[in-house]
This record gives structure tokens, C-alpha cells and sequence, in this order.
């Protein structure tokens, strides 16, 4: 079996430390810097990790199929929400999301009510409505307007107190009072635009230091 690591280390020997002129890349030899070189293997190494993980989760999540047929099985009105799995001294455990189940859309509502009868249904399903506003299509000088219905609507119906995962609530950790969440949520923000980028580079590298404090440029191992 062929040492990634050594590969690498074969695939940048030779090469300079230019730009590729059509795709802006530069390459760079991590020959005589030892630490360097370390992070490349790291890197390698973690990769073909990642890889392996991913591989042996997916052949361990067939788990899940066994507790799915335990559940159907187990016809007590309250059903383990866990289960833990021992093969010697290695344990599985799998917890049972009651409240995660998905949405349905209406033709697969139409066959629950065909399969559980539709007053069944409609005791253990609740309809729902969700809707999005696409504030992209609110014309630049309408906008304040459209905010101040917005908050006119939030006022109008309250804001709905939150809860965690557990159905607790939820506390802000800085003021201490309960978290809570507005009919209709929305954000302001500012993203820079598309020359924000090349802009960048007129900047003096003290100014630039200072403004990649606030706004750090992006990076990402590549695929």
C-alpha cells in the first residue's frame, strides 16, 4: 500500500513557486521547511481519515433499520427513547427523535388518511403553513416600509417564547431572560460586494491587516 504522504511530497517536488497565469495558482515547495511539511502531511493524512470515518458511519448507521423494527415491535404506550447497543466493551447508542419527524406534503397526507382513517389523522397531524419573504424582491426605497409593517405584524401577534431541544426554556445567558421569537423574522446585514475583493489590494498592508480583522477573507481545504 502507497504512503499518501510520499505522494504528496513526489507531486510537489520539481515544481516552482509561480502562478499558473489561466487559473491563479501558486505552488509551493515545502522542501527544507520541516514544519511545513508536517501540516501537508496532516492534512493527507486527516483526509484519507475523514474518508474512513464517513465509509464506517454510513455501514453503522444500518443500525438504525434494527431500532425502527424494536419500535414496531414494542407496542408499550411509552417506547425506550434510547437504545444502547453492547458487543463486548464497544457500545452504540441510538436515540428515538419522537418530535422529528418531517413534514408531509398532500398527496403522502392523502395516503396517511387512507392507511389511519382521516379523524385519526387529523387528531395526530397538524396542518401547517410556512412561508418565506424574499426581501431580494422589495425595491430599494420601499424597504422601510416593508419593515415597518413588519414589525407592525410582529406586534400585532407577539412573539412566541423559545424552547430547546427539550422542550425547556430558553435562556438568554447575558440577560438572563427567556429567548423569544417573532412571527415574521428577518436580519439586516451588509455583505461585501463583488470587487470588495481586488479592492483589497490598493490598500496599504497595515489598513488591509486591519480591515481583514473585521471582515477575514474566506479560506478552505480544497476537494
Amino acid at each position: 500500500m502507497s504512503d499518501p504522504r510520499e505522494k504528496a511530497r513526489q507531486k510537489a517536488k520539481g515544481k516552482s513557486n509561480t502562478t499558473t497565469k489561466d487559473k491563479r495558482i501558486q505552488v509551493v515547495t515545502c522542501a527544507g521547511d520541516d514544519s511545513l511539511s508536517e501540516l501537508v502531511d496532516a492534512y493527507v493524512e486527516g483526509k484519507q481519515l475523514h474518508k474512513t470515518a464517513n465509509a464506517l458511519y454510513g455501514k453503522a448507521r444500518r443500525i438504525y433499520n434494527h431500532v425502527r423494527h424494536l419500535l414496531i415491535q414494542d407496542r408499550r404506550a411509552e417506547r425506550p427513547k434510547q437504545y444502547v447497543f453492547g458487543s463486548g466493551d464497544k457500545v452504540c447508542k441510538v436515540t428515538v427523535k419522537e418530535g422529528g419527524y418531517g413534514r408531509l406534503d398532500v398527496e403522502a397526507y392523502d395516503e396517511v388518511k387512507e392507511l389511519v382513517g382521516e379523524e385519526w389523522a387529523k387528531t395526530y397531524i397538524t396542518e401547517s403553513i410556512v412561508a418565506s419573504i424574499d426581501f431580494s424582491m422589495v425595491p430599494k426605497e420601499k424597504e422601510a416600509k416593508v419593515f415597518e409593517v413588519l414589525d407592525k405584524l410582529n406586534g400585532f401577534i407577539g412573539a412566541k417564547p423559545k424552547t430547546d431541544k427539550d422542550g425547556e426554556p430558553e435562556i438568554d445567558e447575558d440577560t438572563g431572560e427567556q429567548v423569544t421569537q417573532d412571527f415574521v423574522e428577518y436580519n439586516v446585514g451588509y455583505k461585501p460586494n463583488s470587487m470588495f475583493h481586488e479592492a483589497r489590494a490598493g490598500l496599504t498592508s497595515e489598513i488591509d491587516a486591519d480591515l481583514d480583522e473585521l471582515t477575514p477573507v474566506a479560506v478552505a481545504f480544497g476537494r
